[in-house]
């Protein structure tokens, strides 16, 4: 919001939030992932018959 309204943010500053940002969202998405993998194995498990051909 600062940046809209023309605030003078360093420009290493912004670089380094974005960086913490974009690590943030890479480590949500493995963590989504894992789940997913997860859910499949397990349901795998409770259901061979539906996942006969992986």
């Amino acid at each position: 919001m600062l940046i809209l309204y023309g605030f003078p943010f360093p420009n290493n500053l912004l670089k380094f939030c974005l960086l913490i940002l974009y690590f943030n969202l890479i480590v949500i998405c493995q963590e989504n992932g894992n789940k997913t993998l997860n859910n499949y194995k397990n349901n795998k498990k409770i259901f061979p018959q539906k996942y006969k051909n992986y």
